[in-house]
């Protein structure tokens, strides 16, 4: 006797309608088709619905599936059935484990040859070329699966499950372009199609099209309200597009349906943070972290909520966790630099700021930061450097050219101080600084009327730096 075993991932809030759907159909269509079910079982814990089956031979499970998805009942719950399934692991076992390709091999060989048992088992062919793609999905051989998909849809042209299928592939492999094509065919094919409207959705928000992402999102949500996670990637794309009420309201709904996910609380975090509600991000940070305690992304950014409030030490302590979790976390190190420049501890804070440069070279932030803080110490040469770098990372720093304009004045270096200045004011034409010590320098140059004039624009814009 062979036995297969089938599991499947069941999508968050949907196991309740799944098992109503293999009682009252499923299970059903199985007794009528002669295959026999020997048991089900649920894992609450991983949200999977296991299934072991029984026949007599490989072959009748072609025989047997056949039938299976070619009948009328399946045909009419089909598409609900896979809308459930959010991965599917299929394996026939008799007495050894079989993990390879042979499995498939065995089951579509006695047909490759015969062009006249082709024509009559090309649904079980079809079938094997599925379980094995989705084998090569697991083992992470996305091209082998790709090919094995696309002679399912060489066979079944009409198949929108297949182009999914083969959709998601692309886009594990970064192909977007491919992955929406076999989306948008799937639809076409299938107009209620929830999870095509869902995984094109992703592939878009991939691609930076944020609101072709939430038009699609939207649509996988009107025909899956139950769907999880088209409200939290709608979500997320809301966010992206600095629309965080909306954002929020979505990842609202995606906790509602799955308490237990710590991604959506994170989410939610950002937006909340985004508009400025720190403490509301710090209790949602508090359930991502909860839930899961390894997350050093989550006490990243408490940190930063932590430090927007002013609470220096509880962001210090966050931003220890994180880079304790992950010791290369170049914008922890960064974050807790921020954190002790804003205490005073410019020595921790220049430590922290050439940590987070070591480990990304490119933080033009980092490099500005740490030039005020050699500033405050009085290493002006330091200073200069570092706004430098920070300037041939971001030339449209104006406040990157203002500090370093008022370090050349520091040091009596007037023309190097109002050629700083003066790009400042041409990136910023209200830059008060900028106007404040290039006004100065000017007089120091003897040329006093411009210097003057400067000086009172400075004080026009901001009265504390224009007393003169």
């Amino acid at each position: 006797m062979i036995c297969q075993l089938r599991i499947y991932t069941i999508r968050p809030g949907m196991m309740d309608s799944w098992i109503d759907l293999f009682n009252q159909q499923i299970r059903p269509l199985h007794v009528e088709l002669g295959i026999q079910v020997v048991n089900a079982w649920i894992n609450t814990d991983a949200n999977e619905f296991i299934l072991l089956r029984r026949f007599t031979s490989r072959e009748e499970i072609a025989l047997k599936e056949s039938e299976y998805f070619a009948s009328p009942e399946y045909v009419d719950f089909g598409a609900i059935s896979n809308d459930h399934i959010s991965y599917m692991e299929v394996r026939v076992m008799d007495e050894f484990m079989v993990e390879t390709d042979s499995v498939w091999d065995e089951l579509a060989a006695p047909w490759e040859d015969d062009a006249e048992d082709v024509s009559d088992y090309t649904l079980g062919i079809a079938f094997a070329y599925q379980d094995r793609g989705d084998y090569h999905v697991e083992k992470g051989e996305y091209d082998l699966a790709i090919a094995d998909y696309t002679q399912v849809i060489n066979l079944y042209p009409d198949l929108p499950f297949a182009y999914q299928c083969r959709g998601r592939v692309y886009a594990e492999k970064g192909g977007y372009d491919l992955a929406i094509a076999d989306y948008t065919q799937a639809i076409a094919l299938n107009p209620n199609y929830a999870l095509a409207y869902n995984y094109r959705g992703n592939a878009s928000f991939q691609q930076g099209n944020f609101a072709q992402a939430i038009a699609d999102l939207s649509q996988a949500i009107a025909l899956n309200p139950e769907d999880y996670y088209a409200y939290y990637s709608r979500g997320i794309a809301y966010q992206q597009l600095s629309n965080f009420n909306r954002a929020i309201a979505d990842l609202s709904q995606a906790i509602a349906l799955n308490p237990d996910d710590a991604w959506a609380y994170r989410g939610r975090a950002y937006a909340y943070g985004n508009k400025g509600e720190h403490d509301r991000a710090i209790a949602d940070f508090n359930q991502a972290i909860a839930l899961n305690p390894d997350d050093a992304d989550a006490y990243y950014h408490r940190g930063h909520a932590y430090r927007n409030k002013g609470e220096h030490d509880r962001a210090i302590a966050d931003f220890n966790q994180a880079i304790a979790l992950k010791p290369d976390y170049a914008l922890a190190y960064h974050g807790r630099g921020n954190a002790y420049w804003w205490l005073g501890d410019f020595d921790r804070a220049i430590a922290d700021y050439s940590q987070a440069l070591a480990l990304n070279p490119d933080d033009a932030d980092a490099y500005y930061l740490r030039g005020i803080a050699y500033g405050n110490k009085g290493e002006h040469d330091r200073a200069i450097a570092d706004y430098s770098q920070a300037i041939a990372l971001n030339p449209d720093d104006a406040h990157a050219y203002s500090n370093r304009g008022e370090v050349y004045y520091r040091q009596g270096e007037h023309a190097q101080t109002v050629a700083d200045c003066s790009r400042a004011i041409e990136l910023v034409p209200d830059h008060a600084e900028a106007y404040y010590y290039r006004g100065l320098s000017h007089i120091r140059l003897g040329n006093d009327s411009q210097g003057f004039a400067d000086l009172k624009r400075a004080a026009e814009l901001d009265p504390n730096l224009g007393k003169y």
